[in-house]
């Protein structure tokens, strides 16, 4: 019984599969952030569109609404 228990035969295997699971994880975690920081770059560079249109115009017209839709 203690035999089958010592048994390493599979261990290998089981190595391998949780790598593997270890590090898909790890790659799912890196592109979701990824993409939250891509989409805050954007939504950055898009406030700082708006405010400029409205910095140029001296106020909030037309100009910031057509840039806005």
């Amino acid at each position: 019984m203690f035999k089958k228990l010592k048994s390493t035969l599979g261990e290998g295997y089981m190595e391998v599969i949780v790598i593997v699971l270890v590090s898909m994880m790890v790659i799912l975690l890196s592109v979701s952030t990824l993409s939250l920081i891509v989409r805050k770059v954007n939504l950055d560079h898009f406030a700082r569109e708006l405010v400029r249109t409205a910095e140029i115009s001296g106020r909030i017209s037309t100009e910031v609404n057509s840039r806005y839709l």
